[in-house]
This record gives structure tokens, sequence and C-alpha cells, in this order.
């Protein structure tokens, strides 16, 4: 692929912060002006009041590091959760978006206030039976109980206060996208 290339459309109001990087937020602003071409899509966003895990500051704040040296407003995700999953780079909104595509089974929210700030760590905890395996999508598969095993990481929830951040089951408001109208796909 040639870098020089023009790409095959244009969204005149994505215009990265760096040439050629586009942020996640900018990312999912282009699917969501291509998508609807493709499909006469038609949907707004909403608010609705939701089951969710909502993220916020415990007691004590953040022990978490703020990202310094990054020129990049792109994040960084991988690891598995027992040896550590690396995050870095990242908004408080967009680690909460990836916790709840890989491991949770309800919306996972930011309320930490923490807002556009960076930040890198690394989250080192046991899976639940009841998540997602990791990267797996859908319902978590029947998991027969073994042994505890005495080295093994904390739960989720007593990792992340570990690093400062509480995150609990509860009703919050989570934004949704309401489909309006769908077609077949447009062809090739």
């Amino acid at each position: 692929m040639d870098p020089n290339a023009k790409p095959e459309f244009e969204v005149a109001t994505i215009k990265p912060s760096v040439a050629r990087i586009p942020t996640v937020k900018q990312m999912q602003i282009l699917l969501q002006k291509l998508i609807p071409d493709r499909f006469s899509l038609e949907f707004h966003n909403d608010k609705k009041e939701l089951s969710a895990y909502v993220i916020t500051v415990a007691k004590g704040g953040e022990k978490i590091k703020k990202e310094e040296n990054s020129d990049i407003p792109v994040p960084g995700f991988g690891g598995r959760p027992q040896s550590g999953f690396n995050i870095h780079n990242a908004t408080m909104a967009e680690f909460a978006s990836v916790m709840q595509a890989q491991f949770m089974d309800l919306p996972v929210v930011d309320h930490t206030g923490f807002g556009f700030t960076r930040y890198t760590f690394i989250l080192k905890f046991t899976p639940d039976p009841s998540m997602r395996p990791f990267g797996g999508a859908g319902t978590p598969p029947a998991v027969q109980p073994t042994a505890p095993d005495p080295d093994a990481p904390p739960d989720i929830f007593s990792a992340m206060e570990q690093l400062g951040l509480h995150m609990q089951k509860t009703k919050a408001p989570v934004d949704v996208m309401v489909i309006d109208k769908i077609e077949k796909p447009s062809p090739n």
C-alpha cells in the first residue's frame, strides 16, 4: 500500500491530530459516516438507564501513572489478565470501552472525571468464571469450579481498587445507538 496514495473515500470532518493516525473517537465517527451510506442506515444516539459497571476514583485517589511522553493520541492494550493486561496511553473512557468489549458482560462507563487525560498502567486480575474469555464474544462458557490458587491475582474489582479505581455494578445512563432504519447493503 502506497502511504501517499489518496484514500478511496474522504470524510472532510475527520482530521487526525497526527497525520494518518486517527484517534479512537475519530475512527468511530468515520465508521458512523461510512456504515449508514452502505446500509442506508438511519439512527440516532441516545442515553438509556441500564445495568452497567461504573468506574469511579476510589477513596485515597488514583494510583495510576499519567502518560507524559506520547504525542500520539492512540491507546494500546494487550496481555492476558493473569499476567498483566497492559493499558498504554489510554483515557479512562477508552479503557472502559475495551473492558466492555473484552471481558465484561455489561456496558462499562467511565465516571472518574479524568476527561482526556491519558494513563499507562497494568491491570493484573483473575477473571471471574462468569466473564467472557479473553478476546471472546458472547456468553461465557460453563466453567467447572477449581481449587483456588493462593498465588492467583485478585478478582477484577480488587485489582481495580489497588490502582485507586473503583468499579461497581449499578444502574447508569449509557450511550446507545437507536436504529431507525436499515436496508440490505449496497453492492461494492
